[in-house]
């Protein structure tokens, strides 16, 4: 067997992999930057849906967990997970999860996914948790800091009012904190 060994190809594909953390670092400190001027006591949690790598990659109905992030002006924390029974099972949603899953994340104001259909879209936004779809493969916390930008420019123009969610009936399903 001859195995043809392209080393360049190689080199620029370690590269990329080595610049990407550089990359999430600047992005993180410009958005913290054009947060940083912003004045609010609002602090809030957002649930996310993610493979890892600190990306927003998972699709809502093939989460078994969520990642929960504090969110403030002082930046984006990640705070626990919530694991969840997967609500997509081949094809169809489980309904009695979709109860499940936002009971455990009831105390969140949006969860942030890579896709979500239309009707658990349509009942998270009943229950008052917005779902995210638009950073789809972005960055965890430029993301989470975006999407706070504008929950904090939707309360000072009048659009929407804060209001402090309930806390979260984790049930079955464990609450696994960071500290």
């Amino acid at each position: 067997m001859d195995v043809q060994y392209d080393l360049e190809s190689r080199k620029a594909y370690q590269a990329k992999i080595e610049d990407e953390p550089a990359t999430r670092i600047t992005t993180r400190q410009e958005e913290l930057v054009e947060l940083a001027g912003e004045m609010s006591e609002v602090k809030l949690l957002a649930a996310v849906a993610t493979k890892g790598s600190g990306l927003i990659n998972e699709h809502f109905g093939h989460a078994g967990e969520f990642q929960v992030y504090e969110l403030s002006t002082s930046g984006v924390k990640l705070v626990g997970h919530r694991r969840v029974g997967v609500y997509c099972q081949g094809g169809y949603g489980e309904e009695d999860r979709l109860a499940r899953i936002i009971r455990a994340i009831n105390d969140c104001h949006a969860v942030f996914v890579a896709k979500i259909c239309g009707c658990p879209r349509d009942i998270l936004i009943n229950a008052g948790i917005e779902p995210v779809d638009q950073y789809a493969h972005d960055t965890i916390e430029k993301s989470a800091i975006g999407w706070f930008r504008g929950y904090l420019h939707k309360i000072k123009s009048g659009e929407i009012r804060h209001v402090k969610r309930g806390d979260a009936a984790l049930g079955q399903e464990p609450l696994i904190s960071v500290a």
